[in-house]
């Protein structure tokens, strides 16, 4: 039969507390439980605190409801398992093996005004955490048929432990809306019997419902059975901006204008509906009153019927409160604690509230998850120390003990822990401040805990990658410095100091890098670092300033250093000292100045005239170009001593390059001795010059050669000369660098009065798109110097058959033997 609620029954604190029974309307409750137990599969009841019944089973398992309780310890260890599991929990909901079956359950507790009254309870479930065996031996303890118990039980329902914990918390939630919403129901019965009794003062005494109305703190409107205004009190004229004497008589929802404050929409008028039902109304949440001013107000109201002796409906009175502050305030805190939520997710911090005596905590969703921890983690200090990483168990109980608790000090410690979700290692940093009792001792301690993993490992990256850096700069032969974008240097490399002639690095340090540019070069310096921000430096040639002022020739390779985003922030130089090798070019270049103006001066001068002039610039360039030989073959013993890097084979062609060049200026000088031929200069030598690079090649890099020449007298005029052996050289580079060869055939023949250079390889070749892109394995420099031979260049290749390299160029072999 359905409670109704006929007097009013005191306030939650005073003396007399309601029972349950009285305070839910059962039939309702009763089809709620049903509702919710078909949805979810599961067996549902709601019981007093001590696990007596209020509603009847819902979807109750034979097993339990046919058997165990059947039984008068199984019934009794049933309530008294009940009680257990719906313990007054405000944090979430109590999930346990049913202290009588064995069988899962779970509770929410039901309570109103800080006071237990109910407990809503679900289970009966199988899961993969049930010990069978264990709960078919409870049968024989129970008194209890067996063979009829196991059958039953196979009855149960089964469903996952992680289902179950999330209908649970399902629970937890309804549950704690029922109470809500039970709660100012409650309230709201307790206002209308306050209206009720006011009511019947009322129609002793139209003087004394004046009174009671102006005296009354909320909005009061009464209609008659029309929904006719009747009666306003001065509290329901401000709200409503009505005076009582132009609202009299008119329809409540013209004076009583209310809509929902997030729709926007009219809300129904209370009144018809109590006109209607004859029932308490109360308006749901979110409901603003509207004024006639057009001032809102968020209100919460309710309605009741006005009866007269004989329990007819004669009006309505309406009760309205004005809770615009406390409904802002409650917004305020929502999104101040969503706002705090958020926070605490992209800081990746976590709160927690500690209990001194019971070394109990509690932590936020945010800490949980730092801690890869489930809310039925054990949360106390022996809980805590477990997930600390084993090398900090005894730091951090000594720490917590001693210094924290014992010292009475905050807490603050960064350490190392194992993420229990995934045992993964993670560094965290935990905040904690104390707070005392009356006494001065620790009850409580407060704090955060934020996850500071990937900053700690950038840390300790950013330290090895420094000392990284510091020692790769220290072990270059080259002098490397890094410079802020204004010039100033910020390190060098200790071969910095040597190259620059200083003893100590503060010498360079916190100086301009311009400071020590040549001044020829300085404009030159301050152009090309300009630059650098949009693009490399590429490779400069400039004259430095040592310590002792001395200068040298240096080769400048820049680069800039850029942070994740893509933004300069400093420069990277590297610098190498190419002094001797810049004189020796330049006294190479000299010499051939020298020669041409000595072959355009012989096209002028007689022929005995000639002879004299060759003989003596004979004795005066023979002697310097030896001397530079001689000079280059040093460095060259030099550089191979010093030089341990990649750079090592491009510098060792350059002395092969040069040695070569020297040595055929001398045969030049020679031949002119000679062969005084004005019309042509030639160069003597080149079938022995091509036949010593092939063997030089041969001897570096482990590749089988076949040379063959049937010219051995070959003698070329200079400038063709140094084109086709240039070619020569660029295809044996091209070998090494890009065919990833074995073996190389050169062939050097003529044929139909034209000279034929072959170079071949067995490498992996070339397709057709590589063969015709102008870049290709350096073909663009092979294709330049054909003009100079004007002759003709043709390339055979396929990918993973080899390159063929054929130069055809006019030669007549009588005009060579003429030579």
């Amino acid at each position: 039969m359905k409670t109704e609620f006929r007097i009013p029954f005191p306030v939650f604190g005073e003396s007399a507390e309601p029972l349950a029974k009285d305070i839910f309307d059962v039939e309702e409750i009763q089809r709620i439980q049903d509702l919710f137990s078909d949805a979810t599969g599961v067996a549902s009841i709601i019981t007093h605190p001590d696990g007596t019944p209020i509603t009847k089973p819902s979807n109750f398992c034979r097993l339990c409801n046919d058997i165990i309780r059947k039984t008068e310890k199984g019934c009794s260890n049933c309530f008294r398992s009940d009680a257990v599991i719906g313990t007054h929990n405000l944090i979430g909901p109590t999930l346990q093996p049913c202290l009588s079956g064995g069988l899962w359950d779970a509770g929410a507790s039901i309570t109103i005004g800080n006071k237990h009254i109910a407990n809503w309870l679900i289970g009966q479930i199988r899961n993969e955490d049930i010990d069978e065996n264990k709960l078919i031996s409870y049968a024989d303890e129970i008194g209890a048929n067996k063979d009829e118990f196991i059958e039953a039980m196979r009855e149960v329902p089964v469903m996952s432990t992680e289902k179950f914990k999330k209908i649970a918390n399902m629970l937890f939630v309804y549950a704690n809306d029922l109470s809500e919403r039970i709660y100012k129901e409650q309230q709201l019965k307790r206002k209308i019997a306050e209206l009720e009794r006011t009511y019947d003062l009322l129609q002793k005494s139209e003087e004394s419902l004046a009174i009671t109305l102006y005296s009354i703190g909320d909005g009061v409107i009464t209609t008659d059975n029309r929904g006719l205004i009747t009666n306003m009190n001065p509290v329901a004229e401000h709200l409503c901006g009505w005076e009582l004497s132009d609202a009299l008589s008119l329809p409540l929802v013209q004076v009583f204008n209310i809509v929902n404050s997030e729709t926007r929409i009219g809300v129904d008028n209370p009144v018809n509906k109590v006109l209607e039902t004859g029932k308490i109304i109360g308006l749901a949440n979110h409901t603003v009153l509207i004024s006639k001013t057009g001032i809102e107000y968020h209100i919460a109201d309710s309605a009741a019927p006005i009866r007269n002796k004989q329990g007819q409906v004669t009006g309505v009175v309406l009760v309205f409160s004005d809770v615009t502050e406390k409904y802002q305030t409650e917004a305020d805190l929502r999104a101040s604690e969503h706002f705090l939520k958020q926070t605490q997710i992209i800081g990746h911090l976590g709160t927690y509230l500690l209990d001194v005596k019971s070394g109990n905590w509690t932590s936020s969703d945010v800490l949980d998850s730092i801690f890869g921890i489930q809310q039925d983690f054990d949360k106390s200090v022996s809980g805590w120390v477990s997930i600390i990483h084993p090398e900090w168990k005894q730091v951090m109980n000594d720490y917590m003990v001693d210094y924290v608790i014992g010292g009475k000090n905050k807490f603050d410690k960064k350490y190392k822990i194992i993420r229990q979700s995934d045992m993964v290692e993670r560094w965290v940093h935990g905040l904690g401040e104390l707070v005392y009792n009356a006494a001065g001792e620790p009850i409580k301690m407060i704090g955060t805990v934020q996850d500071i993993t990937e900053r700690k490992n950038a840390a300790i990256a950013l330290r090895e990658s420094e000392e990284l850096y510091r020692s790769i700069l220290n072990a270059s032969p080259d002098a490397i410095i890094i410079v802020e974008l204004d010039g100033i240097i910020s390190m060098v490399s200790l071969a910095t100091l040597s190259l620059y002639g200083c003893a100590d690095k503060d010498e360079l340090i916190g100086k301009s890098m311009f400071d020590f540019v040549a001044p020829v070069d300085k404009q030159r310096a301050y152009q090309n670092v300009s630059l650098m921000p949009n693009g490399n430096m590429g490779t400069i040639i400039y004259q430095i300033r040592r310590a002792d002022e001395s200068l040298f020739f240096a080769e400048v390779n820049g680069d800039i250093i850029r942070n994740q985003n893509g933004q300069p922030t400093r420069m990277i130089l590297v610098i190498r000292d190419i002094t001797n090798r810049t004189l020796a070019e330049n006294a190479l270049k000299n010499s051939q100045e020298q020669l041409k103006s000595f072959a355009s001066h012989l096209q002028t001068v007689r022929e005995e005239e000639r002879i004299l002039l060759a003989r003596e610039i004979h004795d005066e360039l023979g002697q310097s170009l030896i001397a530079i030989k001689i000079d280059l073959g040093m460095m060259k013993q030099k550089t191979l001593k010093i030089i341990k890097n990649k750079d090592t084979e491009n510098i060792l062609t350059i002395f092969d390059n040069l040695f070569s060049l020297v040595d055929n200026t001398i045969k030049t000088t020679k031949k002119i001795m000679t062969d005084l031929r004005p019309e042509v200069l030639y160069l003597v030598g080149f079938t022995e010059a091509v036949k010593i690079q092939v063997n030089k090649f041969q001897e570096r890099h482990r590749i089988n050669c076949y040379y063959d020449c049937s010219i051995p007298d070959l003698e070329l005029n200079m400038q063709k000369s140094v084109a086709l052996f240039r070619i020569l050289q660029e295809s044996l580079t091209n070998v090494v660098k890009h065919a990833n060869a074995t073996s190389v055939t050169i062939l050097l023949f003529s044929e139909n009065d034209k000279l034929i250079l072959e170079i071949g390889d067995n490498g992996v070749g070339m397709d057709l798109n590589q063969r015709h892109k102008p870049d290709s394995f350096g073909l663009i420099g092979m294709k330049e110097r054909m003009f100079i031979l004007d002759g003709e260049l043709k390339i055979s290749s396929q990918p993973g058959k080899g390159t063929k390299i054929r130069i055809e160029m006019p030669f007549s072999e009588k005009d060579n033997q003429a030579t």
